[in-house]
């Protein structure tokens, strides 16, 4: 069996006019999907916001609350400071992941071992504290 050349496209092959198998969508580049730390990070963004906005809901007004603001505001921060600098630099980022998924985990134990007026704020703290560990994982590990 001799192996033959593939034969040439036939000229008079027509593809139609428009549609996923026309010739301007098969010449077209390929689009580049969003890096996976960028939307790691973009998430990231949403965990200060959720912190922040739940805050007035749950938060007394008494030492017990005011120590949680001052646990959860800084831990927050820091996980949105992080978020940014995923989100606005390039290549792969190695500090930002760590700083978040430490403060994640700050917000974790936070939930779990300090004390709570309301049980709203710890499942807060837990969730956001979970979130923010697992997306700074994916970020850390992402090669983006």
């Amino acid at each position: 069996m001799s192996m033959s050349t593939p034969a040439a496209p036939d000229p008079h092959h027509r593809l139609p006019a428009n549609g996923p198998l026309s010739r301007p969508a098969l010449e077209a580049p390929a689009r580049a999907a969003m890096p996976t730390s960028r939307l790691a990070g973009w998430l990231l963004l949403a965990v200060p916001a959720i912190v922040f906005l739940a805050e007035p809901f749950f938060v007394d007004h008494g030492a017990v609350g005011r120590s949680t603001s001052f646990r959860d505001a800084p831990l927050a921060l820091f996980v949105g400071l992080a978020a940014l600098r995923i989100v606005t630099s390039q290549g792969r980022q190695l500090i930002a992941p760590v700083v978040a998924g430490a403060a994640g985990a700050g917000l974790l134990l936070s939930a779990i071992l300090a004390p709570h007026d309301h049980v709203g704020v710890t499942v807060t703290e837990a969730v956001c504290g979970v979130f923010t560990i697992i997306l700074a994982v994916v970020a850390g590990m992402s090669s983006d």
